[in-house]
């Protein structure tokens, strides 16, 4: 029999296709064949990647969103997306971009809660990086306040001059009194922001706001005056520039030179200031004899508190009233501790002050620089201007002439009262007298000299004052400017001649200011003068001073615009040097002798520290600028 061919149908591909994927074997032809065929029947293509989304012709419904505020819809692309999702940062359908515009599948993404890439792992996510975040800004907090705590301190510190050293036992101390947050600032066994070189960078961020805000507040005023001291020879030459006039020199210092040098002319009184500080150095170095003067003085009832004795420096001149006042004061304790003393030293400082040259001129001086003192600290006040400066002196230069011919003052009558009115010899043919229970000597030659010392001391004071405070230069402009906004002027002027004299010195200055011509200038001060005597006709009461006027001449400044300017000028004009003086006075407070050792940068902190940090100074700017110089384990 021959052999039949086998036809293999579709059903029987199928079974040996099954049989053999178990691993029945069969011939290789057919295998080849069954093999072959379901694959080309099976083969599928590859995957289709869409570019792009067909729109669904559905529509978004809004109430879908109620309760839902991760959801959003594209009007432009008509898909949906989950916010949450997108910002877990996870892969689905919503943050590609839902076009199945089903309910169904909104609350079927909601409630997908497994996998790495569903919304309930999303929440999950968000959630705790809220928490994290929360935690992190309630520790930074925390924190901060402790480093604010920490600040403050330091700033208390440097306003009452207080060591650094002293800043851990002010936190210890506050801690104690309930401030438990600044236990935060040890942060572990090794670090501890209490150490000295944390609290020079607490110190340094607080004097770099300080600076920020003098910078911004000057940068704001648009117009500003800078004074500054230079120093030459050891001798302190006061100097101002500023707005356009080159050099100005303050009331306050001219008046200090000028009574230092109206001493220095007079040999005497050369003299009788190294007899004051040698007393000062007798007492300031000595305890006991400080001691000694006090009990006497309780004894003799001669004072309630015993006057400190001062010592007399040249440059501040004013140190020179204070010693003589104490001398007079004390004057019969001091002669009765030289002579209990009895020692060398104690005697020949008895033997010149126990003459009457010595208390004719002290008390005539302690009469003289107490007037001189008067009008320093009358220079000295905040709200001076150059208005007042030459009615206090000249009233002042009569009072000083008046005392050096007719000895009207207290302290000089009152000795006088006291003492003989001419030598009277002893029994031992000494012209002396009893003056508080001591033997004093006297003379017709000491009287005379004593007079004429007094006299070329005052000579001298009044020459200076009147070659320093001249109207001249730089300060006859300003005294201009006074004068143009002081009602007085207006009051007391008939003619226009002292308005014309005004007006010729200011348009001159005023046109290089403004960089107008000095014409038109010129009428704009006429047509202010014109203005303001009729605003005083009618307000004279509201304008009575020079700053009333100052203002008016502000708020019209779009009319009189050279005026303004004048009258800002003269604002911020500084009368004396007494701000500057007040920041060497307090770098000579901060840097002891115990502190020696500041360097230049910590002085400096602690200098705007205790003089412009005040009560409304902000802490958080500090704390940004401390945070923001490098990483900190606080944080």
């Amino acid at each position: 029999m021959g052999k039949r061919k086998l036809d293999f149908t579709a059903t029987q591909h199928s079974k040996i296709a099954k049989l053999s994927s178990f691993g029945f074997g069969s011939d290789s032809n057919v295998v080849e064949n069954v093999q072959q065929t379901p694959e080309k029947k099976t083969e599928k293509p590859d995957k289709v990647v869409h570019t792009s989304k067909t729109p669904s012709t559905r529509k978004f419904m809004d109430t879908w969103k109620f309760g839902r505020s991760w959801l959003r819809y594209d009007h432009k692309t008509k898909l949906m997306y989950c916010d949450i999702c997108i910002k877990a940062q996870v892969c689905n359908s919503f943050t590609t971009g839902c076009d199945v515009l089903k309910k169904e599948s909104v609350i079927k993404h909601e409630s997908r809660c497994k996998g790495d890439n569903s919304h309930g792992f999303a929440v999950t996510v968000l959630k705790q990086h809220n928490d994290m975040k929360t935690a992190k800004a309630k520790a930074i907090s925390k924190s901060k306040d402790a480093i604010i705590g920490a600040m403050k301190n330091v700033v208390f510190a440097g306003k009452y001059n207080l060591a650094n050293i002293i800043v851990p036992e002010l936190n210890a101390l506050c801690i104690s009194q309930g401030a438990l947050h600044l236990n935060d600032l040890k942060v572990d066994g090794h670090t501890n922001y209490e150490h000295h070189s944390s609290i020079k960078e607490f110190q340094q961020s607080i004097a770099e706001v300080i600076v920020d805000d003098l910078v911004k507040e000057v940068s704001d005023s648009g117009v500003f005056s800078i004074m500054y001291l230079a120093t030459l020879s050891g001798r302190v030459e006061p100097v101002t520039r500023f707005l356009g006039i080159k050099q100005l020199s303050s009331a306050d210092a001219e008046l200090a030179l000028g009574a230092g040098s109206a001493a220095d002319k007079v040999r005497y009184l050369v003299k009788f200031q190294d007899i004051l500080n040698s007393i000062y150095k007798y007492f300031a170095n000595s305890p006991k004899n400080m001691s000694r003067l006090e009990t006497l003085q309780k004894v003799l009832e001669e004072s309630e508190s015993c006057t400190r004795f001062k010592q007399v420096f040249h440059t501040r001149w004013l140190s020179f009233e204070g010693s003589v006042q104490a001398v007079v004061d004390n004057y019969s304790s001091l002669v009765s501790v030289f002579l209990e003393d009895n020692s060398a030293k104690a005697l020949a400082m008895h033997k010149p002050i126990s003459t009457y040259k010595f208390l004719y001129v002290a008390h005539f001086l302690a009469d003289v620089l107490k007037q001189l003192a008067i009008l320093c600290k009358s220079f000295q006040s905040s709200d001076i201007n150059f208005t007042a400066v030459h009615p206090l002196l000249h009233s002042t230069v009569g009072v000083l002439e008046d005392m050096a011919t007719s000895g009207s003052g207290s302290y000089i009558c009152e000795f006088l009262s006291k003492v003989p009115s001419q030598p009277c010899q002893d029994e031992t043919g000494l012209c002396t007298f009893e003056y508080k229970g001591h033997t004093i000597r006297d003379s017709q030659q000491q009287r005379s000299e004593a007079v004429s010392v007094c006299h070329q001391f005052v000579k001298n004071v009044v020459s200076n004052l009147r070659d320093r405070f001249t109207d001249e230069g730089d300060a006859r402009v300003l005294n201009s400017m006074t004068q143009l906004f002081d009602p007085l002027t207006y009051i007391h002027s008939v003619d226009g001649d002292v308005f014309t004299d005004i007006i010729s010195r200011l348009s001159g200055y005023l046109s290089v200011c403004s960089k107008c011509k000095e014409s038109e200038v010129s009428d704009n001060l006429r047509s202010f003068v014109s203005y303001a005597k009729t605003v005083l006709d009618q307000n004279g009461k509201v304008y009575g001073s020079v700053s009333d006027m100052v203002q008016l001449a502000i708020r019209c400044k779009s009319t009189y615009p050279s005026v303004a300017m004048a009258a800002e000028r003269l604002l911020v004009s500084p009368v004396s040097t007494v701000d500057c003086e007040r920041g060497f006075s307090r770098v000579n407070i901060i840097k002891t002798d115990l502190r020696n050792k500041l360097a230049e940068e910590t002085l400096n902190n602690l200098v705007r520290i205790s003089i412009d940090c005040n009560d409304n100074f902000c802490y958080d700017d500090a704390f940004k600028k401390w945070a923001a110089v490098k990483e900190r384990r606080i944080l």
